[in-house]
């Protein structure tokens, strides 16, 4: 299946702090849908609590934030913000993203792993939604391409009892003559 690398402008609340803090480099860890809304674990070592609490609080697509954890190194936060657009367009094509997703400027860059048709559809409902995006690389495995080296397949047929030696070894082992 392709691997596609998505950069995009996605999410207000995200876009928003992101923009007040050019410098600093975010990473959304997980997110999950809580009833309307979208729920984030975010980490970021650029700013400290009191900065970040200050910029949540003025942005209005953020309706709740609680940190986590905040010290002199990190700061581990959840936000919750408006369900970007997105967001329901890969739920629509059944893709999932791959975090983290990282974060800088603006710009959510992720990697997504999808059919070439889920990768349309997706960019498809992204066209229609108006969100800025870019898609920075596209690759794939080749179809002809082994997803096991020959050493591999052995241990792996051996582990199965698919090879004369596991074949040779059940039957001794079943053998009630061959046990004291």
């Amino acid at each position: 299946m392709p691997r596609a690398t998505l950069k995009a402008k996605s999410n207000d609340g995200l876009v928003a702090l992101s923009e007040a803090h050019p410098d600093a480099v975010f990473e959304v860890l997980g997110a999950w849908p809580d009833g309307d809304e979208l729920r984030l674990l975010v980490e970021t070592d650029a700013l400290g609590v009191d900065p970040l609490v200050e910029t949540l609080g003025v942005i209005s697509a953020v309706t709740d934030f609680e940190i986590r954890h905040g010290d002199s190194d990190r700061v581990l936060f959840e936000v919750t913000t408006t369900t970007p657009e997105p967001h329901g367009a890969m739920a629509d094509s059944g893709i999932v993203p791959s975090f983290p997703l990282h974060l800088e400027d603006g710009w959510l860059v992720g990697d997504l792993v999808a059919s070439q048709d889920q990768l349309s559809v997706f960019r498809d409902e992204l066209d229609s939604a108006g969100i800025e995006y870019l898609i920075t690389q596209v690759s794939a495995t080749p179809a002809e391409s082994p997803l096991l080296t020959d050493r591999q397949r052995e241990v792996v047929d051996v582990a199965l009892g698919k090879s004369r030696i596991g074949a040779r070894t059940s039957r001794v082992v079943s053998d009630p003559r061959t046990t004291r």
